[in-house]
């Protein structure tokens, strides 16, 4: 006899208050031992579909978490870039040439300020 039969065997009655056997007893455990199983593969079906999702979150999170790392990676190579880039325009700023050049550009906009121009 397998499990499920000796689950649903209602071949041992139950006495009822007056030492016989209640009327319906069978039925009852049938029905509550359906239901029981029903309920079981409701809960069962459950548990799989949060264990898919649950394993398809953490997938994403592992793949989110290996792009944020890569991303803070070229963030600092950005970051190393832009400072070298900025030392270079401060040097270019502060240099002979760029100052002459500035000074040149002023005194061409005064001399249009004073013909009107």
């Amino acid at each position: 006899m397998s499990d499920m039969d000796a689950a649903t065997d209602t071949s041992e009655s139950r006495p009822d208050t007056a030492g016989g056997t209640a009327p319906g007893v069978e039925e009852i455990d049938r029905i509550s031992l359906a239901q029981a199983l029903q309920d079981f593969e409701v809960a069962n079906a459950r548990v799989m579909d949060l264990t898919s999702r649950l394993t398809t979150t953490h997938r994403d999170l592992v793949a989110t978490r290996s792009e944020l790392e890569k991303l803070k990676l070229r963030n600092g190579v950005l970051r190393k870039h832009n400072r070298r880039l900025q030392r270079e325009v401060k040097q270019l700023n502060d240099s002979r040439a760029v100052r002459s050049a500035q000074a040149a550009t002023r005194a061409v906009q005064k001399a249009r300020k004073k013909l009107g121009k």
